[in-house]
């Protein structure tokens, strides 16, 4: 199965950062300073009630106060209010959420899980996409979107996908430098809505890809990732690298996060 169009994922008209931050040395300041750095074109809205502006935007106190449609809210709130986020975007029609947000299924507490899985039960009857959480997001420099500013410019035709963020971001710095371009790039984290299996799916049919890698640390949805992964090998060349084969590797792959 194809799944869900995703272009507006990688390629958002619009975009809001819930947790956009002035402090300079924060994920929340980031994100906004990454879409102005790349260029990118559509509006940004960064949600910050106690500030006037971020990066150069102008902040707005919420989403349910920015003047136009969104395609793609990231979020870099702590976890507790993830799910008014939600609420927020399922209340804009906001089809895409990226979940920079951790502390939860992966730190193997039952109250963040639980946590989680309302966030997921949340999002489903919203009708909101999730990428992550636990997750740096999407890179797309043609779409002039990245998660974060320094990655490079250049695009080209390979698609990447990642369960680890610093994989992620090691794999495009030094691909770049032997030569690789990167078209597309998802860290999808957790990946509790949106799973590698479905963004194989949909990177089968895209036509700015022409090679797919992905780094895999495990699979919940063992038959959509055989299924994805069938309709990619279909149409162009997949690697697939396997994490946590050894016992140290196991363990790092368990306990990795890409928030601290």
């Amino acid at each position: 199965m194809p799944g869900q169009d995703l272009d507006r994922l990688f390629s958002p008209r619009a975009g809001a950062g819930v947790g956009a931050s002035t402090n300079v040395d924060s994920p929340g300041h980031d994100y906004v300073r990454a879409l102005r750095e790349f260029g990118f074109e559509g509006e940004v809205y960064p949600i910050n009630p106690r500030a006037d502006e971020v990066a150069g935007y102008r902040a707005y106190p919420a989403l349910g106060d920015v003047p136009g449609a969104v395609d793609l809210v990231i979020c870099c709130i702590p976890a507790n209010g993830v799910p008014g986020v939600v609420d927020a975007c399922g209340e804009a029609g906001i089809p895409f959420l990226h979940l920079f947000t951790g502390r939860l299924s992966e730190t193997g507490d039952a109250e963040a899980a639980s946590l989680e899985a309302e966030i997921a039960a949340k999002a489903r009857a919203r009708g909101v996409r999730l990428l992550g959480p636990n997750g740096l997001g999407v890179y797309h420099p043609a779409g002039r979107i990245a998660f974060r500013p320094d990655l490079p410019r250049t695009t080209g035709t390979v698609a990447f996908l990642s369960q680890s963020g610093n994989n992620a971001v090691e794999v495009v710095i030094r691909g770049v430098a032997r030569g690789l371009g990167f078209g597309k790039v998802a860290n999808y984290g957790n990946g509790l809505d949106l799973t590698p299996g479905e963004l194989l799916g949909w990177l089968a049919d895209d036509p700015e890809t022409e090679v797919i890698g992905a780094y895999v640390e495990g699979v919940a949805d063992g038959r959509g990732f055989y299924e994805g992964l069938r309709r990619a090998a279909s149409r162009k060349p997949v690697i697939i690298q396997k994490a946590g084969r050894s016992a140290e590797g196991a363990g790092a792959a368990a306990s990795h996060t890409n928030v601290s």
